[in-house]
């Protein structure tokens, strides 16, 4: 008895330290790290990526910044609110088109196109921001 829940532990150890290079299949909110600071993103009904909200720990001011063109405002996305339908002119349906883009990623790009819609109504706003490659 006390062998077979050995194998059990020994079992669970070994697919806990696999856990970081599998990419769990259920995951509904997956995880993102842009600019050294990890976002959540869920997808919405194909149509857009959801800013969901910022890993607990990090303030929700530490969201994605955009700027509006030509005045250079700058904003932050609004979690729950704001979908990210399109970047550097690639249309994104859902988080997993996003996160392939994002690893195809080989160098900073300083200033890219990204177009966000309000989850409820609204128009679709072309604002711009950094896209940073980190180690």
């Amino acid at each position: 008895m006390s062998l077979r829940i050995c194998s059990i532990l020994c079992l669970i150890a070994v697919l806990v330290s696999r856990s970081d290079a599998v990419e769990p299949v259920t995951s509904k909110r997956p995880v993102l790290g842009v600019a050294g600071v990890l976002y959540e993103f869920s997808t919405n009904n194909d149509t857009g990526v959801l800013v969901t909200n910022v890993i607990p720990g990090f303030p929700a001011t530490n969201l994605w910044e955009v700027k509006g063109k030509p005045d250079g405002q700058k904003f932050k996305l609004v979690p729950d609110q704001d979908v990210i339908v399109e970047i550097d002119k690639i249309a994104i349906k859902n988080f997993h088109q996003l996160r392939e883009y994002l690893r195809s990623l080989t160098q900073t790009k300083p200033e890219v196109p990204i177009v966000i819609v309000p989850k409820v109504g609204g128009e679709r706003k072309q604002y711009f921001t950094q896209l940073v490659v980190t180690p």
